[in-house]
């Protein structure tokens, strides 16, 4: 089945006016990705878009930006330029109220009434656009921003008494958002992935005997590992979960059952090697409800930023959210 053409759905950029697109950019990107920015905004221009560029200058700008984007009501597109978190935020502006609240349609799993959203996709890894078969080429971009393809995207949704965040990609608690903790933005920037991979390192030293509990629709787990996600890859071109689709009604959960160090060096090499379909010992399956309970106070992480710590539940946010994706998209492939 294909995507759904903007066309189709009454949307306000369907009667033939220029496309009015908020481009929400977060500058902190090597040259190659700003010149490619920059050729992708000539790509939009010359396709008739009107263009309103916003600079993000730090973290929560993008929030701020893309929520006064909707307010406005005159965009049919909010685009988030950058990296996970740059997109993780422009969804948390375009989902939440500023009070918090997530969603604004009446029932679950109806249209979120908005714009639509699109990525210019800056990260080290841009698992979303690998999964909607987004090329990082400018011309494939802007055809795709000016276009009328979309998918009606589940947006995820974390909470505790002290969180509400939406997410489109992923989130998790345990090896990986304990690599987080330990992240130093500056090596990221300098480093990239070795600064991960660091981290990474860090953290199976200091938190590698970790074991949570995990209540999963009424089934209660435990796990070194576990990880939300909205798409079929994580952290990687790798594979993770198969059936995992950005347009189905349900969020995908993986936990890594096995305790101990030596069960997370497996687990990490079975995620960079792409094996994680063939271990057994990782379940992988839909779900409504996901509660993390303890150990209370272990840090979450959300699209690859620390938000927050244990408990938490995680579930689908309210409604959906109109993504662009490429002509020819095939959902459900």
């Amino acid at each position: 089945m294909g995507a759904t053409p903007l066309t189709d759905t009454g949307h306000k950029s369907a009667a033939g006016k220029p496309r009015r697109v908020l481009i929400v950019f977060n500058p902190i990107a090597g040259r190659r990705r700003k010149r490619l920015f920059a050729q992708t905004v000539d790509a939009l221009n010359a396709r008739g878009c009107v263009l309103d560029v916003q600079v993000t200058q730090g973290p929560g700008d993008a929030v701020r930006i893309s929520r006064e984007g909707v307010a406005a009501d005159k965009f049919d597109v909010i685009v988030a330029a950058g990296g996970d978190g740059t997109i993780n935020e422009v969804i948390q502006g375009m989902t939440c109220t500023g009070e918090g609240e997530a969603g604004n349609a009446a029932s679950t799993n109806s249209m979120y009434d908005g714009p639509a959203f699109a990525t210019i996709p800056f990260g080290t890894v841009n698992v979303l656009a690998l999964d909607i078969g987004l090329a990082q080429k400018a011309e494939a971009m802007a055809d795709t921003i000016a276009g009328e393809a979309y998918v009606a995207a589940t947006v995820g949704l974390a909470q505790n008494k002290n969180l509400q965040r939406t997410f489109l990609i992923t989130a998790g608690v345990g090896l990986d958002s304990a690599a987080v903790k330990y992240l130093s933005p500056r090596l990221k920037r300098i480093f990239s992935w070795g600064a991960y991979i660091f981290s990474m390192i860090l953290a199976l030293i200091r938190d590698g005997d970790v074991s949570l509990e995990a209540d999963i629709d009424g089934d209660v787990v435990r796990g070194s590992t576990i990880i939300i996600t909205n798409v079929s890859r994580f952290g990687g071109p790798h594979v993770v979960a198969p059936d995992a689709r950005v347009e189905d009604d349900n969020l995908t959960v993986l936990v890594a059952l096995g305790l101990g160090r030596k069960n997370l060096v497996r687990y990490g090499l079975a995620f960079a090697l792409g094996r994680v379909p063939k271990i057994n010992d990782i379940l992988v399956r839909d779900f409504t409800e996901v509660r993390v309970t303890s150990p209370a106070g272990y840090p979450i992480q959300i699209d690859g930023d620390g938000y927050g710590t244990v408990p938490v539940t995680f579930r689908t946010a309210p409604a959906k959210l109109r993504l662009l994706v490429p002509e020819g998209y095939v959902t459900g492939v």
